[in-house]
């Protein structure tokens, strides 16, 4: 009978451990929302390939393309959407790459990775 009565927690348990183990999005996040808001942050035009994951039960990582009308902009734009997701998110394991609008990633100048 106690067996049964456990049942439905080690049933989550050992789904979100294996949420974990695949790097989902972390159950208590929105990729959508969150690339949403990135997409709010002043001098984004849009943000593609958006993946957030768990690296420990309290650290969270991001990474992705942030599409910008200006390259001289990227410093202003990168303190901002760093603000964002620390302060909204608590996430401050980031990754962002710019990409300048109307350009495509091959015909971008050399790619540019900010690691924090």
């Amino acid at each position: 009978m106690s067996a049964l009565l456990n049942t439905p927690p080690s049933l989550k348990l050992v789904r979100e451990a294996f949420h974990g183990l695949m790097e989902g999005v972390p159950l208590h996040l929105s990729l959508e929302e969150i690339g949403l808001a990135m997409s709010g942050v002043e001098g984004v035009s849009a943000v593609n390939d958006l993946h957030i994951w768990s690296l420990t039960a309290e650290r969270i990582a991001l990474s992705a393309h942030v599409v910008i009308g200006r390259l001289e902009s990227w410093p202003e734009t990168l303190a901002g959407l760093q603000a964002l997701l620390a302060q909204r998110y608590d996430i401050e394991h980031v990754t962002l790459q710019p990409e300048i609008d109307g350009q495509t990633r091959a015909a971008a100048s050399a790619p540019r990775v900010v690691t924090l």
